[in-house]
């Protein structure tokens, strides 16, 4: 039933009326159910958004192309989707990659496929992104005119680098544009380039610092010092390029250079004059000259090494999910292509639809903008209303609380005065007849007066309000116990008749957090009855 429904939709398709054709699909949906209907749409939707995106990668490359290249960009397109499915870098990617080969003048299809496979194998053998090894391999080719059909071969011997010395393809894209012309037009070939590259940087130094070494070596070959001058007219020669083209290459040269110097007892850092290329080059003629050798012989004697690389990469879990996910991606793109031609000529002919019947949208998008600002006339004085009776409510709520707040304090503090007033006095009363009528035990009596200092701080306690206060001074009797203390109730029995004095003089100070709604008024009136009550107590205990 699907496949009759498909084969409906593909028919109207060729009938070019695109809006008829979603309607069709739209039937066929229906017929699926809902379920199965909406993962369709969703499944057409992807397809679409994936196809569309494919799509817009081909066409940049296609603008770089003069003329008709209708049948350039099919091929290309059909030869990245097949090279998606056996090399793990994303369409992005290679759609990327395919723009920057094409604008490097590699406009023949073939070929521009043969540098973009070799460059995506390099990425993932060497350790790099599709762009960074796309950038080296073009300017390999270009730098050093190597037509594109040897791309296969310059990849390896980038490859060869990497696995030789220290580096990977991300660190020598970094400053190979910068050293390929130089080397090029002083008859430096590539795989010398790069096996010297690979030597040094098994010191340690990185791949853009020797590359920025090189191009000063080569530099001062090409303006030689007066001590350079001197050494050419013993070997033979009038310029560096003539010199390497002589030697056999720069590492010979080099040598030459080297023992031609010794001979006139002239410093080799005297003919040399920049570091970075003195550093460079005496890592060549010494420790590293024979990974050098080594390297060179590798990279032209024929073995392929990227090959074997790429395929143990691509032997891994995660670049095997790479090649499952462009699996699918592909098959989206072609569903996408299948769908795609009904749904660009669908929006073509809503725009046409709304060039002519534009006046009605327009009048249609006034009146819902009138009703729209209606609606906001009449909502928006109403929140305003809100907002103020919020506000009201807040100010009546904060008002009354502090109203409450002083009130409530001022009567609390009344009532818990009168309270201690009256409990003072009795308490002090009670004491006073218990004392007329002999009502102490003997033991507190003893306690009072004769038990020794020791002894009545612990048991004062239980004596109650009978010993008479001196907290705030007085005169005391030898042998009296008194109720003392600042800060609590202590009693205090002294040896022989004297007087208390409170110490200090600046009287008691009393702090009062009142808080927000603590008027000055209420304040001034807690503090007069704290101080009323300091005075009656005092009183009484004296």
């Amino acid at each position: 039933m699907a496949d009759d429904k498909l084969n409906i939709i593909l028919s109207t398709q060729e009938k070019g009326d695109s809006l008829k054709t979603l309607g069709k699909f739209k039937t066929a949906v229906a017929g699926l159910g809902i379920a199965a209907g909406a993962a369709a749409v969703a499944l057409g939707v992807t397809a679409v958004k994936e196809a569309a995106k494919f799509q817009k990668a081909i066409s940049d490359v296609s603008t770089l192309i003069t003329g008709d290249a209708t049948g350039a960009m099919m091929a290309l397109s059909d030869g990245i989707k097949n090279m998606m499915l056996e090399v793990p870098v994303s369409a992005d990617d290679l759609g990327a990659s395919a723009y920057s080969i094409v604008s490097a003048g590699i406009s023949d299809t073939a070929q521009a496929l043969n540098v973009l496979e070799a460059s995506a194998k390099l990425s993932v053998a060497g350790l790099g992104t599709a762009a960074e090894a796309t950038d080296l391999m073009t300017s390999s080719l270009n730098a050093f005119q190597i037509p594109a059909e040897d791309a296969a071969k310059v990849s390896d011997i980038l490859f060869k680098t990497v696995k030789a010395g220290k580096t990977t393809v991300s660190e020598l894209a970094v400053g190979f544009g910068k050293v390929a012309p130089v080397a090029k037009s002083m008859s430096v070939s590539l795989e010398e380039l790069q096996a010297a590259t690979a030597a040094v940087t098994t010191t340690g130094i990185k791949a853009s610092e020797v590359q920025t070494g090189m191009k000063a070596v080569l530099a001062n070959l090409i303006k030689p010092t007066k001590e350079l001058q001197g050494v050419y007219q013993e070997l033979g020669v009038t310029t560096g390029r003539e010199l390497i083209e002589k030697s056999g290459g720069l590492v010979e040269a080099l040598t030459r250079v080297k023992e031609a110097a010794q001979n006139q007892g002239i410093e080799f850092g005297k003919v040399l004059s920049s570091v970075e290329g003195l550093t460079v080059a005496e890592s060549l003629l010494g420790a590293q000259n024979e990974a050098f050798t080594v390297t060179l012989a590798s990279m032209t004697d024929g073995s392929v090494a990227v090959d074997e690389a790429f395929k143990k990469q691509t032997e891994t879990f995660s670049e095997q999910w790479k090649l499952l996910k462009n699996s699918l991606k592909v098959i989206m793109i072609d569903m996408g292509d299948a769908i795609l031609p009904a749904v660009t000529d669908a929006v073509k002919e809503l725009t046409e639809w709304y060039k002519n019947n534009k006046e009605e949208v327009t009048r249609l998008a006034e009146t819902f903008a009138g009703a729209f600002a209606t609606s906001i006339k009449i909502i928006t004085p109403l929140l305003v209303a809100v907002a103020d009776l919020t506000r009201s409510m807040s100010t009546i709520f904060v008002d009354a609380w502090g109203f409450m707040k002083n009130h409530v304090i001022d009567v609390v503090g009344v009532i818990g005065d009168k309270i201690g007033w009256l409990m003072n006095l009795v308490s002090n009363a009670i004491g006073k007849i218990k004392e007329f009528f002999g009502l102490e035990s003997d033991y507190q009596r003893y306690v009072r007066s004769s038990a020794p200092s020791w002894f009545v701080g612990p048991v004062a306690p239980v004596m109650g309000p009978n010993l008479p206060g001196r907290q705030f001074g007085g005169n005391v009797g030898s042998g009296q116990a008194y109720r003392v203390g600042e800060n609590g109730p202590e009693t205090f029995v002294p040896g022989t008749p004297g007087r208390i004095v409170p110490s200090g003089g600046s009287g008691i100070t009393i702090n009062i957090n009142g808080g927000t709604y603590l008027s000055t008024d209420a304040a001034d009136k807690l503090v007069s009855k704290v101080v009323d009550r300091l005075r009656l107590y005092k009183a009484i205990q004296v």
